[in-house]
């Protein structure tokens, strides 16, 4: 049978998130779902009782580690933001629409281009 097993110090970490107001309800469930794996609740069981699928629930007893919780965190889709490249196009934007006339997107993309800077249209 597939479960989790903790010690008394790693069981008391994983309650101490119940309270961690940073939380969303579903990372709850998360820590719900590790702390009644480790208390002897099958896949199944834990499946049924938070209404999910048995997949689900398999994936995080996987990946569960006692010495790393951030699994019990929602991971953000998408590739990590590139926050020097958001200032770069930020900071020129603001230059541009400073600039006493009116800009088309079409406009600004042209003109950041031209700076270096590329945009990809959204389809």
């Amino acid at each position: 049978m597939l479960h989790i097993t903790l010690t008394a110090t790693q069981r008391d970490a994983v309650a101490a998130l119940r309270r961690d107001p940073s939380l969303s309800p579903a990372e709850r469930d998360r820590v719900e779902m590790v702390l009644l794996s480790a208390a002897g609740w099958s896949v199944p069981q834990i499946a049924a009782h938070f209404h999910c699928c048995q997949a689900t629930v398999r994936r995080l007893v996987h990946r569960f580690t006692p010495a790393d919780l951030t699994c019990l965190h929602r991971r953000q889709p998408g590739p990590t933001p590139d926050l020097g490249r958001r200032a770069q196009v930020t900071q020129a934007l603001t230059r541009l629409l400073a600039q006493d006339r009116t800009w088309t997107a079409a406009q600004l993309a042209e003109t950041l281009e031209d700076e270096g800077i590329a945009l990809s249209a959204r389809q």
